[in-house]
């Protein structure tokens, strides 16, 4: 997947089934007036149609398109190796696009979510009301991480390791008075 040039928050969670937090966060997600279009782009790791490939990298993440709406969230949905999925809101004066990917770090069980979206998504209200939604949702939320254009995928492993791990207070120091 490489650099990202956008602002991806990191929502660490307690793992869960693929199937229920994909559920949740796309329900959460058309409250919020995020649609998924028909044909949108869709991203999943098949492994098992890449181990043998001579071109690993060049395909290592497979794009799925020219599927409906039903048929992404079902792929994603029976993928225990997460994805990602393209949502866009529609705005008065134009659209904006959020990445969202279920990450697994272990191809079993869902431990973070990732918005990936311009800064723009991380200025609206859109993004808190997410993560409270989130938290909400009977999802258990361990930590979160924002960056702007800091993150690929091995950095995004490593935070998403470190807040596992409790490590997250080590990098970041909040002052609460």
């Amino acid at each position: 997947m490489g650099l990202r040039n956008n602002f991806d928050t990191i929502i660490v969670i307690n793992k869960v089934d693929v199937k229920k937090v994909v559920d949740i966060v796309h329900q959460i997600l058309l409250k919020r007036n995020f649609i998924v279009e028909d044909d949108e782009y869709l991203s999943c790791l098949i492994l098992n149609e890449v181990l043998d490939d001579e071109l690993l990298e060049e395909n290592y993440d497979k794009v799925r398109r020219g599927l409906n709406t039903q048929e992404s969230l079902d792929l994603l949905k029976n993928h225990k190796g997460g994805g990602s999925l393209m949502y866009k809101k529609k705005l008065s004066e134009n659209d904006f696009n959020v990445m969202v990917t279920f990450k697994s770090l272990n191809n079993i069980e869902i431990e973070a979510i990732i918005f990936d979206a311009n800064s723009y998504f991380s200025e609206t209200k859109d993004i808190n009301n997410i993560i409270i939604d989130i938290n909400n949702s009977g999802l258990q939320v361990i930590g979160i991480t924002q960056g702007l254009q800091m993150l690929n995928d091995l950095d995004q492993e490593t935070e998403i390791e470190n807040i596992l791990n409790g490590k997250i207070n080590e990098k970041y120091k909040y002052i609460i008075d």
